[in-house]
């Protein structure tokens, strides 16, 4: 009777290590050339979302209006401060969620991307703009240093 315990005790370990080892991540099939052919089932977890309102889009560029990754912007009101992480063109995009509109005293704090330095509009010495209200967009000139 003990020999058949044990041979079942072993059966069931053998049994629960095949289900682990059959719960690892999966591995999709590959092609004759040995490449991935994973394909993404986007109809039934669609997460995309439709692109959010925007109260305020502050835009780096050169001198010739071209696009200049590495810069920030961060917008502070009389309520709270909001630090957005650059988008793929450079720009900050402050959403309508955060703020409905820009108000007369709220200001934005210029970080300049390595190598550069504002050239228009005017900071202060503590990198600020103050702005007048009702701004959509601030575009931030910059010129290379050196």
């Amino acid at each position: 009777m003990n020999k058949i315990k044990s041979i079942l005790a072993l059966l069931l370990c053998a049994a629960m290590l095949l289900v682990l080892c059959a719960c690892g991540s999966e591995k999709a099939p590959a092609d004759e050339t040995g490449n991935d052919t994973t394909v993404a089932d986007t109809t039934a977890n669609d997460t995309t979302e439709a692109p959010k309102a925007t109260s305020l889009v502050v835009k780096f560029v050169d001198e010739e209006g071209n696009n200049v990754l590495g810069g920030s912007a961060q917008f502070c009101n009389s309520a709270n401060c909001y630090f957005p992480a650059p988008e793929l063109d450079g720009s900050c995009i402050f959403l309508e969620e955060w703020f409905e509109k820009v108000e007369a005293g709220d200001y934005l704090t210029i970080y300049a991307p390595t190598g550069y330095e504002v050239k228009e509009p005017a900071l202060d010495e503590e990198n600020k703009i103050y702005l007048a209200g009702g701004e959509t967009e601030v575009v931030i000139t910059l010129t290379k240093v050196g």
